[in-house]
Formats: structure tokens, sequence, C-alpha cells
């Protein structure tokens, strides 16, 4: 597959998350049994559709990992072979393209979307832990911080083996459950704040 085609996969594969995540909200809708835990306001709707952009664009970017082979580079972890940024991060010309077409800096925005989306996860699942609100928002919000370290020990351990073919599949399995998890969390702080 040459570089070309890697931003049209991404596309595609960015049409069909979106659409997991439109039809798991339909059912969800359907499935949705009134409680009577639902009467209290919740403050987290517009937070919920944030994170699910975060997971969203965090997932574009691994699409770009793997169209362009950079997991098979810079396996180390923390550091990418001893530093901060790949030593390659600026080659290409015009400097944006890097961001698409540069495996050490498509690597490089994975692992910051990686710790950005951890971050937010563990914040959304404590918060509304010890806020005590409805069983349903607790138990979503549970849920994406159990998949989001599930899915951060899965990419460390995908980068730092080269990324073997069944590690890499599972890796990708376990993005679409955090997803359909944010979706859930979403979904469940939008029903409480309507009811």
């Amino acid at each position: 597959m040459s570089f070309d085609f890697v931003p049209i996969w991404t596309i595609i594969l960015g049409a069909a998350v979106f659409l997991l995540g439109a039809i798991l909200w339909t059912a969800l809708e359907y499935l949705r049994i009134p409680s009577p835990q639902l009467g209290v306001r919740v403050r987290g709707r517009l937070g919920g559709l944030v994170f699910i952009g975060l997971v969203y664009v965090q997932m574009m970017l691994g699409a770009l990992v793997a169209g362009l082979h950079a997991g098979l580079l810079y396996n180390t972890w923390p550091l990418m072979n001893g530093r901060i940024i790949p030593e390659d991060a600026f080659v290409l010309q015009p400097w944006w393209r890097n961001f698409f077409e540069n495996p050490g800096m498509a690597q490089f925005d994975h692992r910051i979307g990686a710790y950005i989306v951890f971050l937010v996860a563990m914040t959304i699942a404590f918060t509304v832990r010890a806020q005590k609100r409805s069983v349903q928002i607790v138990n979503a919000a549970g849920l994406v911080g159990l998949i989001a370290t599930i899915q951060v020990v899965l990419g460390i351990v995908t980068l730092i083996t080269q990324a073997p073919l069944l590690l890499s599949a599972l890796h990708q399995f376990t993005a679409a459950m955090l997803f359909c998890a944010a979706v859930w969390y979403a979904f469940e702080s939008h029903y409480a704040d309507k009811a």
C-alpha cells in the first residue's frame, strides 16, 4: 500500500466508526428502560460528547499508524528510541504533511492522543463515581475507565513487541469497544439530563 492511500483508508474507517456510534445510540434509545433514579439533572452531557470526539480522533490517528506501518518503528516506551519527539519529525515539506505521511510523527501523535484519552477517561470514571450519580452513568463511566486502561496496556505491549498481528488486531478491537463505551456514557449522560 502506498502512502497516497493512507488518508483514504482513514476516511473509510472514520465513516464506519461514525455509523457504529449512530447505530449504538439508536439501539440504546430502543433498549432504554425507564428508571426512577433518572430524575436528577446531570452536567455531563457535553463532556460525554467531547469524549466521544477524543476517542474518535484517537482511532483515526491509530488508522494512520497502521496504514503507515508506524508500529514497526520506535519500539520503545515511554520514549521514542531515547527521544521525546522522533528524530525525523519534520522531514517532509510542506510541514503539515508530516502529520499524515511521516510514520514517526503518526506514532508520536497517537501516543500523545493515548495519554489524553486515558487521562480524560480516568477523570470521567473517578468524577462520576465521586458524585454518586445514577447507576447507569456510574457503570458506563466505570466501563470507560476499565477499557481505557486495558487499551493503554495493550498499546504499549503491541508497540514493544513490534506490532504482531494478533496483538494489533486486539488493540484495534479494544479501540472499538472503548468507542462504544464512550457512546454509552454520553448516552446515559444525555438521557439523565433530559429526564
